[in-house]
């Protein structure tokens, strides 16, 4: 096994585990330094057979078609990644009486923590030699009042995102490239 080599301009075929297509700013930062052909990381679905029972793919023989894909594309690298995403509530001192309507304004009454851990996986299509990345988890916390509560979370989960594919593709091209990583 070699260790994998990132070059500018390399194509990469990029893949958000589960989801029909990548996250735009992922493809967006790779995109400053790569190549990037956005890939569907939802599997093929599982398929019945003649008796009734459901026929489960090999891991190998879907690694080997992917890895055909990526040539048959001209992709030199697969890469695929996920994210974890990790909460927590506080409830603060005001719960007790954010229901009490108070003119035109609410009572903040809770603070969401949340942590966002980005998993990478590298594949050169050529050899097939592989390596995983974990950058460091991305968190953050936003105090939140209950009719936008929602809101809130959406803009704290969309901000998490950004700042882990910036810092997943910073730590990606420091181990794996051969260009220089700007702060």
């Amino acid at each position: 096994a070699k260790r994998i080599r990132l070059r500018p301009g390399n194509s990469i075929l990029l893949i958000q585990s589960g989801a029909m297509f990548p996250d735009g700013p992922m493809v967006g930062e790779l995109s400053k330094h790569f190549r990037i052909v956005p890939f569907s990381g939802v599997p093929p679905a599982t398929r019945l057979s003649r008796i009734g029972q459901l026929e489960n793919r090999e891991a190998g023989s879907l690694s080997r078609s992917l890895r055909l894909a990526a040539a048959q594309g001209g992709n030199d690298i697969i890469l695929c990644y996920w994210g974890i995403l990790e909460s927590e509530n506080a409830k603060l001192v005001t719960k007790t009486v954010s229901w009490v309507p108070v003119v035109n304004w609410i009572v903040p009454d809770e603070k969401e923590h949340m942590r966002l851990r980005l998993k990478l996986a590298l594949v050169d299509v050529r050899t097939g030699d592989w390596a995983m990345l974990s950058p460091d988890p991305v968190d953050d916390s936003k105090i939140s009042r209950s009719p936008r509560r929602n809101v809130a979370d959406q803009k704290l989960v969309e901000s998490l995102k950004q700042r882990a594919y910036s810092a997943g593709a910073k730590e990606l091209l420091r181990q794996y490239a051969e260009i220089a990583v700007l702060n």
